[in-house]
C-alpha cells in the first residue's frame, strides 16, 4: 500500500511505511488483533497477605493467584499469554485481586491479566517513529513492529515474517523468529502489494510449511484488499497447511471513509468467512481531521463489540511524524512528536487494553 523504501545501514534494512525498532523490516499500517488459542501460563505461588480485615491478595510473575484472607479460598487467573515461570507472589493488602505480569517481552511473551483476560489493544509500532516508553504511556498489552526482535520491554512481543526469507537477507526464518519463546507470529505483511511483501499466493504457500513452530499460533499473510487471501486459504485447505487467526489490514484512505464504520465492517465482515480469530493489525484513517478520526475510533469500539471474532487490534501509527514528506497520518496519530497524547490518544489511553 506504501511505496517501498530499502535503506541499508549498520542496523539492517527498512521497508516501507513504518520501521522496525530492531532495524529489521517495516511495514505499512494500522490493525486490530485476535488470539487464536493462547497457551497457558504457569501458576504463581502467591503469599497470603494481611490486610486490615485479614484478606490479602498476591502478586505473581506468569499467571497469579490470589487467597482470600486467612479462609484460603484460591482462585487462579489463567495464563493466557504467559509462558514465564512462575515466581514466588507477594503478598500485599487490600482486596483479594489477582494480577500476573508474565514472560519476557523479548521472547514475545507476556502473562495474562486477572482473571485469565487476553490482550485487545495493541499498535503497530517502531522506535523511529516513537521510543519504547511510549508502549506503556498508551496502556497497550501487545505491540508489534514488522520484524522479528525489538529492544522494547515490558510488553508482549508478537514478531512478524514481512516477506520471502529466501530473497530478503533481513528477513528471518520463521524458526529463528520464535526461538525466543513467542507464542504468536504474525505472517507476510501484504503480500498483495507491490510496494510491500509483493508475493504471488504459490510463493506463499511453498513457504508456509515452515510456518508451522510447536507452540506457536499462526496468523494469515496480513493482507490490504480482497484479491490475495481467498486464493491463499483455498491452497492451506487442500494442502492441510496451519493458519490459526486472520489478519487484515484497513484503512480510511479517501476522504470521508471515516465518517462512519460501515468500510471497515465490511473488512470485518469478509475475514468473518473463515471463522477464525481476528487480528486487525493496522488501521487508521489518512488525510482525515483529527475530529473525524476521534469519532471514529470511538464508533468502531463500539462496532467491534458486534464482532467477538475479533480478538485483537493495533492501530497505526503512534507518534506524529516530521518528516513533511510524511504527513498523511498526523491527524490519526496517539501522541504528538514530543510524545504527549493528542485528543484520540487520551481515548486510544482510556480503552481497555484486554478482554
Amino acid at each position: 500500500m506504501v511505496t517501498a523504501l530499502a535503506v541499508f545501514g549498520a542496523l539492517g534494512i527498512v521497508v516501507g511505511c513504518g520501521s522496525s525498532d530492531s532495524g529489521g523490516s517495516a511495514g505499512s499500517g494500522a490493525s486490530v488483533s485476535g488470539t487464536g488459542g493462547a497457551g497457558r501460563g504457569a501458576t504463581g505461588s502467591g503469599a497470603t497477605g494481611t490486610g486490615a480485615n485479614g484478606s490479602g491478595a498476591s502478586t505473581s510473575a506468569g499467571g497469579g493467584s490470589a487467597s482470600n484472607g486467612t479462609a484460603g479460598a484460591t482462585t487462579t487467573s489463567s495464563g493466557g499469554m504467559g509462558v514465564g515461570t512462575a515466581g514466588a507472589g507477594s503478598a500485599i493488602g487490600g482486596t483479594g485481586n489477582s494480577t500476573s505480569s508474565g514472560g519476557s517481552p523479548n521472547a514475545g511473551t507476556a502473562g495474562a491479566s486477572a482473571g485469565g483476560m487476553q490482550p485487545l489493544k495493541g499498535v503497530a509500532f517502531s522506535t523511529t517513529a516513537g521510543q519504547c516508553a511510549d508502549l506503556a504511556k498508551l496502556g497497550v498489552s501487545w505491540f508489534y513492529n514488522w520484524g522479528a526482535t525489538t529492544k522494547c520491554t515490558g510488553v508482549e512481543y508478537v514478531p512478524q515474517i514481512w516477506g520471502d526469507w529466501t530473497k530478503l537477507s533481513w528477513v528471518p526464518m520463521p524458526a529463528k523468529a520464535v526461538a525466543g519463546g513467542a507464542k504468536y507470529l504474525l505472517g507476510f505483511n501484504e503480500p498483495d502489494g507491490t510496494g510491500q511483501a509483493n508475493m504471488s499466493v504459490a510463493d506463499a504457500l511453498k513457504l508456509w510449511p515452515s510456518f508451522d513452530q510447536p507452540g506457536v499460533q499462526l496468523g494469515s499473510p496480513a493482507v490490504a484488499g480482497e484479491g490475495w487471501l481467498p486464493d491463499f486459504m483455498t491452497g492451506v485447505a487442500a494442502q492441510n497447511l496451519r493458519v490459526d487467526f486472520i489478519a487484515v489490514h484497513w484503512y480510511g484512505w479517501e476522504a470521508n471513509t471515516c465518517n462512519d464504520t460501515s468500510q471497515l465492517e465490511g473488512k470485518i465482515e469478509w475475514a468473518e468467512q473463515w471463522q477464525r480469530p481476528i487480528w486487525i493489525t493496522e488501521w487508521s484513517c489518512r488525510l482525515q481531521a483529527a475530529d473525524v478520526v476521534s469519532k471514529f475510533y470511538t464508533d468502531a469500539l463500539a462496532m467491534l463489540k458486534q464482532h467477538p471474532l475479533v480478538v485483537r487490534y493495533a492501530w497505526f501509527e503512534t507518534r506524529s511524524a516530521s518528516d513533511p514528506n510524511d504527513l498523511d497520518f498526523n491527524d490519526s496519530t496517539l501522541l504528538d512528536s514530543n510524545g504527549n497524547p493528542t485528543t484520540l490518544g487520551s481515548e486510544y489511553i482510556a480503552a481497555p487494553a484486554w478482554h
